[in-house]
Formats: C-alpha cells, structure tokens, sequence
C-alpha cells in the first residue's frame, strides 16, 4: 500500500534556530535542516507518496531522499495519512430547538464523519426536553446505535450512547431513575408532549455537549468502546461542572438479549 505522508495535522513548521526546524509546539518536534527536509515538510500534503517527496528532497540537494522522509515520520513531523479510510457515520437528527446546537455539532465533526443515513450510522437524537422514548425503543430494535442529547432546564444531558445488544439503552436508564424517583415512570410517558418553551442550557454547557460528542465519535473512529457508551454525562449550569452518572443494565429491560 502507498505510504501519503501528511505534516503533523494543526502543526506549523517553524524555524528553530539556523540548523534546525521545528514543527508544532505542544511540544514541538525538532529536525535538522538538512537539505531537502523544509520543501519536504511543505508539499506533505496526504496526497504525494512517500517515493514523490523523496523525489522533491533529491532535487533540494539531499542525497537520501527516501531515508529522509523514513526519519520525519519516525520522528513524528510527518504522519501518515489514511486515504479512503472509514470515517464514522453520524446522522444528526433534531427538533426546532436544537437547529444551532446541530449546526455547531456539524462543524465539528466535518473533519472526522461523513454525515449520512442509514443502518449503519450513529444517529445523534438532540431535544430540547426528555425526548419521546418510542423512537428511540425502535433503534434499538432496528440495532441502530443511537446517542440521545437532551437540553434539560440549564444543562445538557449526553449519553447513553446505546449500541443495541452491548450497552445499556435509554429504558434502562428510565429504570435506574425509577429507583430513587417512583414518579420517574409517570413523568416518562408525558416527555416529547410537554416541551420547553426555550433552551435554558448556556453556551458553555452547549459547547461541552458537542465536545462530549465528538470525543465518543473520534472513539469509534479508532475502534474503541465510546466512553458514554452505559454513561450519561449532565453538563452545566456552572461552565466546567459535568457529572458522570453509570447506566447498567436493568433486569427488568431486555435490551440486553438482542446481543442473541
């Protein structure tokens, strides 16, 4: 396979001091300034093999082009890039409320999604107030993993992120809140009719929620169980409060048995 190495996402080459370049600062990585090196730092684009670049280094004066650009990525100044890799797909559904909250969502993950639908994407279901239960019954049943957000009073709830079969759906959660409020059954049946008139939740609560999200994303991405996966995180009001409550599975729910 084509090696398309790509300079250090969000890094700048910088000049270190006459012998030396640096790229990024957090913290940088250091290289000679040998020849060829800056002109292979600057048409590292993703796009070029590794044997073009070696190429452009040769004509800058280097005598081992190919040993150069091996040591820039060992070095870490260059990755790899990963041409037609499977980026998660998201499908970002959401009532009248949260229109700006999806669009800032949106933004943030243009670089790391592709947004479609289908069985196969992560559908994020944003509301303002505890959403209706049934659609989200029907996911679980279609096994179409599904991230409800809910825009409660001033905070933001994420989570749970519900892969149907493996982790603990949003009845189970219903379930778990029964236990220590016998009225959480009865307010249950009433969400998605009684809606706020207005988001509550601030900004800073907002922007944590979307980050929450992307992080979860960024997750699948690499093949890992999502962190909100059996989590809800509640955001807000305060702009760095965020608490993490667990969701398990609940005898009483049989999502549990669609792993069958």
């Amino acid at each position: 396979m084509a090696v398309r190495p790509l300079l250090r996402p969000g890094s700048a080459v910088l000049r270190r001091d006459a012998q030396h370049l640096q790229i990024g600062t957090t913290p940088g990585v250091i290289v000679r300034d040998d020849p060829g090196a800056a002109a292979v730092l600057r048409h590292a684009d993703g796009v070029r093999v590794a044997e073009e670049l070696a190429d452009i280094a040769e004509r800058e004066g280097s005598t081992h082009g190919a040993e150069l650009v091996a040591e820039l990525i060992a070095r870490g100044a260059l990755v790899v890039a990963s041409l037609g890799g499977k980026r998660p797909r998201v499908d970002i559904r959401h009532d009248l409320g949260c229109a700006r909250f999806a669009q800032v969502l949106r933004a943030l993950l243009a670089d790391d999604a592709v947004f479609a639908e289908g069985p196969q994407a992560l559908i994020v279901a944003a509301t303002v107030g505890e959403p209706a239960r049934t659609a989200f019954r029907a996911m679980s049943d279609h096994r179409i993993a599904h991230l409800p957000v809910a825009l409660l009073d001033d905070k933001a709830r994420v989570g749970p992120l519900v892969l149907p079969g493996h982790t603990p759906c949003l009845d189970c959660f219903d379930l778990q809140q029964s236990t220590t409020d016998p009225h959480w059954p009865a307010l249950v049946t009433q969400f998605g009719v009684a809606r706020p008139s207005r988001v509550g939740a601030s900004a800073a609560a907002l922007g944590l929620a979307a980050a929450e999200i992307a992080r979860a994303v960024a997750e699948l991405d690499a093949g890992n169980t999502p962190h909100l996966a059996g989590r809800t995180v509640l955001l807000g009001p305060a702009p760095t409060q965020a608490v993490a409550s667990a969701v398990r599975f609940h005898h009483r729910c049989g999502c549990h048995l669609l792993a069958a």
